[in-house]
C-alpha cells in the first residue's frame, strides 16, 4: 500500500486550466464551461475527483475519473437555467470547485 505522501502528485505534474471559472448566467439557458486536466509528468495514471460548494447548482461531468500518463481529460461543468439573476456580491457568485488528484 502506498503512503499517503506519495497518493498526491507534485502540483507540476497535473496542470488545470482554466485557473477560474467564469459563468453567463441566463434566465432562458444553461451556460457550460470545459476544465481540461493534464497529466504532464508524474509517469502514472492519476484519479481525480471534483467537489464544489454548492452541488445543487452544477452539473459537473465527469466529477470522477482518470487521466493516463501524459495524457489530458476534459471536465464539464453547467450552470443550470436560473430564476433570477445573481446581484454583484451575492455570495452564490463566489462558488468554488476543488480537484483533488491522486496517483492511481
Amino acid at each position: 500500500m502506498a503512503s499517503k505522501a506519495n497518493d498526491q502528485p507534485s502540483p507540476a505534474d497535473v496542470v488545470i486550466e482554466p485557473a477560474d471559472l467564469r459563468f453567463e448566467v441566463s434566465l432562458s439557458r444553461a451556460s457550460i464551461q470545459h476544465l481540461a486536466l493534464r497529466n504532464l509528468a508524474c509517469g502514472r495514471p492519476v484519479a481525480f475527483k471534483i467537489k464544489t460548494t454548492n452541488p445543487k447548482r452544477y452539473l459537473v461531468r465527469p466529477n470522477a475519473g482518470i487521466v493516463w500518463a501524459e495524457g489530458a481529460a476534459t471536465v464539464s461543468v453547467q450552470v443550470g437555467v436560473q430564476k433570477a439573476l445573481p446581484q454583484p456580491g451575492d455570495p452564490k457568485s463566489r462558488d468554488k470547485f476543488q480537484v483533488r488528484p491522486r496517483i492511481a
